[in-house]
């Protein structure tokens, strides 16, 4: 699966998910081209070289972007709209308007869930060590600006109409955001036990990392 955070430097991850429905960070990066549109080219070559079966993409800023995507890999692309009364992700392929069909090309790919569900969901993986990152020579640069995003993320506990409820922030936690898109399509599904990696994998965000990047 790959998860996108789109924005004028726009986060991406790659993740894997083992026989045991167990996931682990295969690489991650971050397009930063003045030229936007630039970053959906890389993508495009990112997704060709790995070929996933998953795309989520943020829907917030990437509407034209995830259009473009959806007409190269129609049904694997889809944009994520976290405004949802949902707490787990309802997939929608939207292929009419007012009963009027739409050409395939223009069909749409949306996700929707509840954003604090999400988070909480991906916060309860790395809690529970069910999140590998593998963490080789050549992505360690990239790797650790990831692991310091993640460490961004930030949650408060708020009053509405409905009683208290948590509230998190992650916008700049561009590589939480963009995990936890990535982990949608499977991590909500899944009944987590304790994980064994090997020595090639982190299982948590080293202490280090917020005091390295601070």
């Amino acid at each position: 699966m790959i998860g996108v955070d789109w924005g004028d430097e726009t986060r991406w991850v790659l993740v894997g998910r083992t026989a045991k429905n167990k996931f682990y960070v295969i690489d991650t990066g971050v397009f930063d081209d003045i030229d936007t549109m630039q970053h959906v080219e890389k993508l495009r070559l990112i997704i060709s070289r790995e070929n996933p079966k998953w795309i989520i993409c943020d829907a917030g800023y990437g509407k034209t972007k995830n259009q473009i995507l959806m007409r190269h890999y129609p049904g694997r692309v889809w944009s994520a709209f976290t405004n949802s009364g949902s707490n787990i992700p309802i997939w929608n392929t939207i292929n009419e308007i007012n009963g009027i069909a739409l050409p395939e090309d223009d069909w749409q790919y949306h996700v929707s869930v509840n954003h604090t569900a999400m988070c909480e969901n991906t916060e309860a993986i790395i809690n529970r060590r069910n999140l590998g990152i593998y963490y080789f020579p050549d992505q360690a640069a990239r790797t650790d600006v990831f692991i310091f995003e993640i460490s961004q993320a930030d949650a408060e506990e708020v009053s509405t109409s409905t009683g208290k409820q948590r509230r998190f922030s992650i916008s700049s936690a561009h590589g939480y955001a963009a995990l936890s898109y990535a982990l949608l399509p499977y991590a909500f599904a899944q009944d987590y036990a304790e994980a064994g990696y090997n020595q090639n994998v982190m299982t948590r965000a080293p202490r280090f990392a917020r005091r390295r990047f601070a």
